[in-house]
C-alpha cells in the first residue's frame, strides 16, 4: 500500500510539471524513482503511460501504437489475452515498452488475433476499441487492465465490460452499444492473414514505413511464438 501511495505521488509530481519541463532529465529522474520504489515492469509501463511519457497513436487502419508513428522500428504483436503463451510472453513485451519504446528507440503495435479466448477476445477487442472512442487513452489503460483481469478470471465472466467501464469511468451502455458496430478485430484478422500469422503470440517488425516482416537475427527467422527480449534489443540497436 505504501509503494502504491508513493507511485501515485510520483505520477502527480510529473503531471504537475509544465510540459516544457518534462524533458529527458525529468524522465530519467522519474525512472530512478520507479527503481527506488521497486515497481515491477507491468506497473512501470502503466506508470509511464499515465505520466504521458509513452506517446499513443493509431495506424492508418486504426490499430493502436505506443510510441511515435515515425519510429525507426515498430514491433507488431498479434495476441490474445486468454492465450497462455501470450501471458507468458507479456513480461517481455512490457520490458520492450519500458526500455525501448519509452526511450524513443522503437514503437509497439498491438493487434488482436483470437485463439484461446475465441468470442471472449473478439468481444474484448471491440470493448477496448470502443473505450478509446469514448475516452482518449482508454485503450492502453484497458490493455494493461486486461492482463490483470486474466489473473483474477474477471476476463471470463459476464461482467467484463461492466468492470472495464467502472475502472475507466466510462458509460457502460454507450460502450456496449458501440461494440455492435466495431470492426477492430476483423481488421486485425485480415492483416494477420495477409502476414501469415496463424497462432499467438505472432511477432513481426516494421522498419520505418516498409512492409511488416518476421524478425530475423543471427541467421534465424522467428516465424512462430514470441521473440525473446534480448533478440529484440539487438535488432533495434543493430545500427547503433
Amino acid at each position: 500500500m505504501k509503494r502504491l501511495f508513493m507511485l501515485v505521488i510520483a505520477l502527480l509530481l510529473v503531471a504537475a510539471l509544465p510540459a516544457a519541463a518534462q524533458d529527458d532529465a525529468v524522465l530519467d529522474d522519474f525512472r530512478e524513482l520507479l527503481d527506488w520504489l521497486e515497481v515491477d515492469d507491468d506497473e512501470r509501463a502503466f506508470a509511464l503511460l499515465l505520466s504521458e511519457q509513452l506517446p499513443q497513436n493509431r495506424t492508418v487502419d486504426g490499430a493502436f501504437i505506443l510510441g511515435a508513428l515515425d519510429a525507426p522500428i515498430t514491433l507488431i504483436e498479434f495476441a490474445d489475452f486468454a492465450c497462455p503463451h501470450c501471458q507468458n510472453y507479456h513480461p517481455e513485451i512490457v520490458q520492450f515498452i519500458t526500455e525501448l519504446v519509452a526511450s524513443g528507440e522503437a514503437a509497439y503495435e498491438f493487434r488482436f488475433l483470437p485463439t484461446a479466448g475465441g468470442e471472449r477476445t473478439i468481444f474484448m477487442g471491440h470493448v477496448l476499441a470502443c473505450a478509446e472512442d469514448q475516452q482518449a487513452g482508454a485503450f492502453w489503460r484497458g490493455y494493461f487492465l486486461a492482463w490483470r483481469y486474466i489473473e483474477s478470471e474477471v476476463y471470463f465472466t459476464n461482467f467484463l465490460a461492466q468492470k472495464l467501464a467502472f475502472d475507466l469511468n466510462l458509460d457502460y451502455d454507450d460502450l456496449l452499444a458501440c461494440t455492435d458496430e466495431s470492426a477492430r478485430v476483423a481488421t486485425d484478422l485480415t492483416y494477420a492473414l495477409e502476414l501469415g500469422a496463424a497462432g499467438t503470440p505472432s511477432v513481426f517488425i516494421r522498419y520505418g514505413d516498409s512492409p511488416a516482416q518476421r524478425v530475423v537475427f543471427a541467421e534465424r527467422t522467428y516465424d512462430s511464438g514470441g521473440v525473446p527480449f534480448n533478440v529484440l534489443v539487438n535488432v533495434v540497436r543493430a545500427d547503433d
